[in-house]
């Protein structure tokens, strides 16, 4: 595997927010990274959409550190991951809302 990371949540409020970071990882996110945590916050619109507000702490290690220099290349990464994901977040998404209506 190229890049396995292990999180512990911090904080997760169903519908609300969610707080997690890294807390180990393989060799090669090791290499590159020295401390990395994620948190987002969920904000009902009112027009039946949510509005995800996503803020990342990354603190890279060695050579890398200059990778804030590099804003616009993470920033493309996350892009194309969150348009690989939107599939299953939309899938997830619905199968929830389901769930509650039975429920």
């Amino acid at each position: 595997m190229f890049w396995i990371e292990h999180e512990k949540f911090w904080r997760y409020e169903p519908g609300r927010r969610v707080s997690y970071g890294v807390s180990s990882s393989n060799w090669m996110q090791h290499l590159f990274v020295r401390q990395y945590a994620e948190h987002l916050w969920f904000d009902e619109t009112g027009d039946g959409r949510t509005l995800v507000t996503w803020k990342i702490a990354l603190r890279l290690r060695g050579p890398f550190r200059i990778g804030h220099l590099c804003t616009p290349v993470f920033a493309a990464v996350y892009r194309f991951a969150l348009g690989q994901a939107k599939g299953q977040i939309s899938t997830r998404t619905s199968e929830l809302a389901k769930t509650r209506a039975e429920g």
